[in-house]
Formats: C-alpha cells, sequence, structure tokens
C-alpha cells in the first residue's frame, strides 16, 4: 500500500474516532465556565493541601470538581460507547437524555442555594463546593448503574437513571 493511500485512510480513522467520541459526550456549559475561570492562570501558585487566601480556596474547590467532573464523564462515555458498540443506541440515547436532565436540575439546585449561577463571571467557591457534591453522588450514581449493567450483561440500568 502507497503511502499516502496509508495517511489517508489513517486520517479517515483518526476522523471517525474523534466523531464516535463526540457522540458519545455530553456537553456541559457549567463545566465549560468553570475550567475557564480566569483566576485559574494562579493554579501554579496554589497549594490545595494547605490552602489559605480565598482565592487559593477558589482555584482549589474548581480543580476538585474539574476531577470530579472529568471522572463523572469518562463513566458515561464508557457507557454510552459500549452501548453504541453493541446495538443498544436507545440505551445510550435514554441515558444521554438522563445525563442532560441531570445537567440542568443540578443548575437549578445551584440557583436555588447560591443565587444567580447560569450568567456569572465569577463561580463562587460555594457554588464549587455544591457543584463537586453533586458531581460526586452523580458519578457514584453512574458507577451503580454500570455495575448493574454488568450483573446483566450490559442491557439495563440507564432505565433506572430517571
Amino acid at each position: 500500500m502507497k503511502r499516502s493511500t496509508l495517511l489517508i485512510v489513517a486520517a479517515m480513522l483518526l476522523f471517525s474516532m474523534n466523531k464516535i467520541q463526540a457522540q458519545n459526550t455530553v456537553t456541559d456549559s457549567i463545566f465549560i465556565s468553570v475550567k475557564t475561570q480566569s483566576y485559574l492562570k494562579l493554579k501554579e501558585t496554589a497549594d490545595c493541601e494547605m490552602a489559605f487566601t480565598s482565592i487559593e480556596k477558589r482555584i482549589c474547590a474548581n480543580l476538585e470538581f474539574q476531577r470530579e467532573h472529568q471522572e463523572m464523564d469518562s463513566i458515561l462515555v464508557e457507557m454510552v460507547t459500549y452501548y453504541n458498540n453493541n446495538g443498544m443506541s436507545a440505551q445510550a440515547d435514554e441515558l444521554t437524555a438522563a445525563q442532560k436532565n441531570w445537567q440542568i436540575e443540578r443548575n437549578e439546585e445551584c440557583e436555588r442555594i447560591h443565587g444567580t449561577f447560569k450568567n456569572a463571571k465569577i463561580i463562587t467557591e460555594e457554588q464549587l463546593i455544591l457543584l463537586t457534591d453533586m458531581t460526586a453522588e452523580r458519578r457514584n450514581k453512574l458507577v451503580r448503574i454500570s455495575y448493574e449493567m454488568d450483573e446483566s450483561n450490559m442491557t439495563f440500568g440507564a432505565s433506572k437513571d430517571k
């Protein structure tokens, strides 16, 4: 096979992998907003073991939320990918819809407790702590669902997530 043909095949494979990855994720505008907070440019100076100042505490809370969110998101992607790869697109769609609903409920709860949230330029430490706690709960729920899927050969679980 010619080198140019191999490069084209590799590019097509990479494109299709990125497309599959994008199909298996749920965009979270709050996560995007959190991870782009301007104060994070100071994250290298924050000592999260002994955070003292309010900015250090906010940076550390932000980084903890990002970690929890990424763990939750990787579990979700793995589950949706499995469903899609095994001819269970209805379950993948159901789980994706449940995730979107959870995001809406999470955002509403955070706004109810801490006030304006969606358009805030600075997300407070208190909001970040609540987001982290709620995200950890959701991650744990997804883990339980994935265990239920394992116990039944990965054929159910998402329907219990409503």
